[in-house]
Parts: structure tokens; C-alpha cells; sequence
């Protein structure tokens, strides 16, 4: 089953300034980007697809808050957001210990799985449910490495001095110490 609200995510214009205002306005910070995310085998809406973004993270308190660009014209979950609502709002995510059972639980409740990817080891799903409350639902298949990454990025956080920082990760790893 799955747990609490561990992330809620936007789609945005701009990457950096996003990240800027966020740690302006909202005293959130520091910022880990992937510049771009290195995402394969992609499905969209049940067709192979390429999905092409930047993303950044950081925390406010246990709540990673995460910014998404866009990049090209590639379909995908964010490109059909972007056009259907504009740039705002995209997803609530959870933790998933059990990815394909919480999938079948959440399509027998009337979700739709749109969209799913990996990135490097760890799947990532979309499921979304017509006339919803305006967004996504983000499973995230939870893995020790993923799970150390994001207890880094925590850490991060909480020791933050609060100014603006933005590091962009590698594509091996990217835990702060």
C-alpha cells in the first residue's frame, strides 16, 4: 500500500529560475539537478516513447519539492500538461515498496497508468484519473540507492544556510555527504 505524500512536483519554464525564486521565496534549498535527466525505456499512454527533461530537487523539511522543464516535442506526460493546463501543478508522489501491486491497486480504483520510465535501475509511473483534482499520482519504485540519495539530499536541507545553491549530479550517483 502505498504511504504518505513524499513529493509534490510543477512543471516549469525555466529550471533556474524556478529554483531561484523557490529558494527566495520559500527558503527552499539546496538544489540537486539533472541536467538532463537520464531517463530509458520510456512508455506513454502505451506506445515507446522519449522523454526528454530537467529536473531539480530539494526538501522543505521530510517534502522533496521538485521542478520539472520540459524539452522538446517529444509526447510525454509533461508535454500533454503543458498544453492541455500550462506550466503549474503537476504531481503528488509516493514511495513504492511493491511497484506493480500498488499499480494494480490504483488502476482497480479507476487510475490509468500514462506514462512510465527508469532511470537508471528505479521505474518511475504516472497514473492519472479523468476529471481528477488537477494532477498526477507519481509512484517511485524505492530502492536503497534511491532511498540513500534522497536521505542525502534531506540532510542537505536541514544543514542548508540558505543560500541559493543549485548542483548539477552525475549520472553515477550525486548523494551530498
Amino acid at each position: 500500500m502505498i504511504g504518505p505524500v513524499r513529493q509534490i512536483a510543477w512543471l516549469v519554464p525555466d529550471l533556474e529560475a524556478a529554483t531561484r525564486l523557490w529558494s527566495a521565496a520559500h527558503r527552499v534549498g539546496p538544489w540537486f539537478a539533472s541536467d538532463p535527466m537520464p531517463t530509458a525505456k520510456a512508455v506513454y499512454r502505451g506506445e515507446p516513447g522519449h522523454i526528454a527533461l530537467r529536473a531539480a530537487s530539494a526538501y522543505s523539511g521530510d517534502l522533496e519539492i521538485e521542478l520539472i522543464q520540459p524539452l522538446g516535442d517529444d509526447r510525454s506526460i509533461y508535454r500533454e500538461a503543458v498544453e492541455q493546463m500550462g506550466y503549474g501543478l503537476h504531481h503528488v508522489c509516493h514511495h513504492s515498496d511493491a511497484l506493480d501491486e500498488d499499480i494494480t491497486r490504483m488502476t482497480a480504483k479507476g487510475y490509468e497508468l500514462v506514462q512510465e520510465f527508469w532511470v537508471g535501475e528505479f521505474r518511475i509511473v504516472y497514473l492519472g484519473t479523468p476529471g481528477s483534482i488537477g494532477s498526477y499520482v507519481e509512484l517511485i519504485q524505492m530502492t536503497p540507492e534511491v532511498d540513500a540519495l534522497m536521505a542525502g539530499w534531506r540532510r542537505a536541507a536541514a544543514d542548508w544556510d540558505g543560500r541559493y545553491a543549485i548542483t548539477c549530479l552525475n549520472h553515477g550517483g550525486g548523494t551530498p555527504k
